[in-house]
């Protein structure tokens, strides 16, 4: 008995220590943005030094996958992985489960002493690709990869990116950094919304050529083989490029070169010449004819007609704004025919359900849904939807009001496709049908001049991470907020990008004086030479300057110190704010100023700038010590030590010139100016 105890005893720790061994062993499930569905570990590492890429031996014929080859080869190389034949074997294979066929995208990537990657379609093959990357560009210069098999599918279609490069031109390069930054992520569309017009009397964009109407073109635009280039890429990153030309709305560019058809009804306003006139036939007309030239550019399924913010309140006429509501309505119909004529599913924004009138839009248009939130309402009815609630999923560079900013906690930790509204009766049940895909937009309302490429890309790319998480579906990596963002970061910057390199560039001193300047003295500006290529510093920065005002400030003169062709620092600014009626209000003070909407001769003189002014004044005949401090959405200034005044609105500081060629300088002497690109 004694012997047959020990037996079972010796048995016990043996399989306790197997136990033991193998937890030991396990690898935990990899953490990615977005996250992945499943995981299957097994024990061990393999390290990742060298890589041999055949993505021939067992794959589709697809002529995307040498391209595909080759930007995987470079990411790789990006991370310290270079090619080699005697490198770890990364091969495909069509061998999926068959129960993940049906899932578009799906994928397995199975790591073991060499890395398989099984899918059936191109998309799955590139996502592996990028989960892949992710996963080995956290293990630092280990280049190490778990061994495991990660399965993994989108619970979303459509997971999108809108880009308002009308009111903001955003060049080829740019927006290639966007396509890489949506691949990284999963995403599988990008909108670009193509003319429009800014909110005042001046900007008129129209991003495209037309040879029937050459005028109608914006000295910015993109050629036809610009977009040849931008579908070619984006198509090897598995994204569909779609068009959007947005009438009868947002059509100033269009007024311009058929003023006959501008509205006659619309009240005279800043916006009175952006909307067409939609009871002219001859508008349809025009408006075929540039669907024409546009359409065949892009091979994308669908095409948006715009059709938002026709804006008939301002009509007093209720007889003559019932009468447009219905033509309205059957403005959206008539230009679908348009569409479909062409081979193309139209799109369009909703709007139309709050204008008077009956008529609906044709079932076989999709409603991109952005300020009506009753998803539940359209489903019912059988449509198809994009959910683009400005509620969740907009972002307007430069505006500080709250659902214009995303709220990445709440889209985190409550945040689903389904949800467009805070009004849950609104909200999808998961059986509700017609959900097309969801969509983050961008709307550059402050554009052309306001938020810089570079501060646009900081603000949207987090936004797009968290979104594109909740997109995927999969469940959490972590389950809350707080301990997400800090891994986010991790991955924020996209292989081959740049567009983020404000967020990590070393800290330093930019610009330190070595003589005072006696301003006063100046009647023209002079270089700065700072030791940057900017004409601005972006967020974060810290200003400090001792300053001696040698005569007193004149009440309606300026006195420039920094400027920039986008912002300028004044010592002194009385700032007017004119209301109706010929009221005003006076706000005088050290003011920071940035362009904003159509730009000025100055940036104080653009369409809508942006002036924060600090109610403080630099003494007279005493030396003073200004200090001010820019953080995300934040700008502080200090006189002496104490606090005069803050913003939370992120100001840019100019680098370009010291003064102003105007003559119009600080009357006093700059005795030291010491710029660094941190706050300090």
């Amino acid at each position: 008995m004694d012997m047959i105890k020990k037996i079972l005893f010796t048995t016990l720790l043996t399989v306790l220590g197997v136990f033991a061994v193998q937890g030991q062993n396990t690898n935990p499930k990899p953490k990615t943005v977005p996250s992945l569905r499943y995981w299957k570990s097994v024990p061990g590492r393999l390290t990742m030094k060298t890589a041999d890429i055949n993505f021939r031996a067992d794959s589709p014929e697809d002529a995307r996958l040498d391209s595909l080859r080759a930007v995987f080869s470079a990411e790789l190389a990006g991370i310290g992985v270079q090619t080699s034949p005697s490198g770890v074997k990364i091969s495909l294979s069509t061998a999926l489960p068959d129960s993940l066929k049906d899932h578009q995208g799906a994928y397995q990537l199975e790591i073991s002493d060499k890395v398989t990657i099984k899918a059936v379609q191109y998309e799955g093959f590139l996502y592996a690709t990028r989960t892949l990357l992710q996963i080995l560009s956290q293990s630092g210069t280990a280049l190490t990869l778990p061994k495991g098999t990660v399965t993994d599918y989108p619970g979303l279609g459509k997971r999108m990116l809108m880009l308002d490069v009308a009111r903001k031109f955003f060049p080829v390069a740019t927006l290639e950094q966007y396509i890489r930054t949506m691949a990284w992520l999963k995403m599988n569309e990008l909108h670009l919304h193509l003319n429009d017009n800014s909110w005042g009397a001046e900007g008129a964009y129209y991003r495209l050529p037309s040879e029937k109407y050459p005028g109608i073109t914006s000295p910015e635009h993109y050629t036809w083989e610009d977009i040849a280039h931008i579908v070619a890429f984006a198509r090897i990153y598995g994204i569909t490029v779609t068009p959007e030309l947005d009438t009868p709305g947002h059509s100033r560019a269009l007024v311009r070169v058929r003023p006959d058809l501008k509205s006659p009804h619309h009240p005279k306003t800043d916006l009175s010449d952006a909307f067409l006139d939609i009871e002219n036939p001859a508008t349809y007309e025009f408006v075929g004819g540039l669907i024409g030239e546009i359409v065949p550019h892009f091979p994308a399924p669908d095409f948006h007609i715009g059709t938002d913010e026709y804006m008939l309140k301002s009509i007093r006429d209720t007889e003559l704004r019932d009468s447009l509501g219905e033509t309205f309505r059957r403005y959206i119909n008539k230009v679908n025919a348009i569409v479909r004529s062409h081979g193309k599913n139209a799109r369009i924004w909703t709007g139309f359900e709050n204008m008077p009138g009956t008529t609906m839009p044709d079932k076989n248009i999709t409603i991109d849904m952005w300020d009506s939130q009753d998803a539940r309402g359209f489903s019912g009815k059988g449509y198809r939807f994009i959910n683009s609630s400005d509620v969740f999923n907009y972002i307007v560079p430069g505006n500080i009001i709250k659902r214009y900013n995303t709220d990445h906690k709440y889209v985190y930790e409550k945040w689903n496709p389904r949800v467009f509204s805070r009004e849950a009766a609104k909200n999808l049940l998961p059986s509700d049908g017609g959900l097309y895909g969801a969509k983050v937009n961008v709307w550059n309302d402050y554009g052309p001049t306001g938020a810089s490429h570079s501060e646009i890309a900081r603000q949207v790319v987090p936004s797009m991470m968290v979104f594109a998480d909740r997109m995927w579906g999969a469940p959490k990596a972590y389950p809350a907020y707080a301990q997400w963002e800090p891994f986010r970061k991790k991955l924020a910057q996209a292989p081959l990008t740049s567009m983020l390199e404000q967020d990590n560039r070393p800290r330093k001193i930019i610009y330190q004086s070595t003589a005072s300047v006696n301003m006063a003295m100046m009647n023209k500006s002079v270089p700065l030479g700072a030791d940057t290529g900017d004409e601005d510093l972006e967020y974060p920065w810290t200003l400090e300057a001792t300053l001696l005002r040698t005569a007193r400030s004149e009440k309606d003169r300026p006195e420039v110190l920094l400027t920039s062709g986008n912002a300028t620092l004044y010592a002194y600014l009385n700032h007017i704010v004119r209301f109706k009626n010929n009221l005003f209000d006076e706000h005088p003070g050290i003011a920071l100023v940035r362009s904003q909407r159509d730009a000025g001769l100055t940036p104080y003189t653009s369409g809508l700038p942006q002036v924060l002014t600090f109610n403080g004044a630099i003494p007279l005949a005493q030396s003073c010590k200004l200090k001010i401090v820019a953080k995300h959405n934040y700008t502080a200034l200090y006189i002496d030590g104490q606090l005069i005044g803050e913003f939370d609105k992120q100001a840019v500081l100019p680098l370009l010139r010291l003064g102003s060629d105007d003559g119009n300088n600080f009357k006093g002497i700059v005795q030291s100016l010491t710029i660094y690109n941190y706050v300090r």
